[in-house]
């Protein structure tokens, strides 16, 4: 297989998943590529690293920041990847922020059991 193929190949096997957030409906995820998804999971594991709760600012800075990467279009493309789209983000309600991050977690191996096995 040829480099551009392989590119090609690896890009469409990305994983989708499509989450009902309340009262905003149903938004698609994107899996993130392994580059960002490694930053990522070792952002997350640092938050608790000392065995202390994260600060309120620093898992909020997580969530809108995985939330960001993974919502898409239907083109594919992140639409609130821009600091003005996550500024958008942080106003959103708690239940909603958490429904969709969660679903982000869980979508790129990194909620509960999941998190567990990688």
């Amino acid at each position: 297989m040829k480099f551009e193929e392989m590119k090609a190949a690896m890009q469409s096997s990305k994983k989708t998943t499509t989450v009902t957030c309340p009262d905003v409906g149903e938004i698609t995820l994107k899996q993130l590529d392994a580059k960002l998804g490694m930053q990522l999971a070792t952002i997350a594991n640092s938050l608790n690293a000392n065995g202390t709760s994260p600060n309120d600012q620093a898992m909020l800075s997580f969530y809108v920041t995985i939330i960001s990467k993974s919502i898409i279009d239907d083109d594919g493309n992140a639409v609130f990847d821009t600091d003005d789209g996550r500024e958008t983000l942080t106003s959103l309600r708690f239940d909603q922020l958490m429904a969709i991050g969660n679903a982000c977690l869980e979508l790129n191996g990194m909620a509960g059991d999941e998190a567990k096995k990688n």
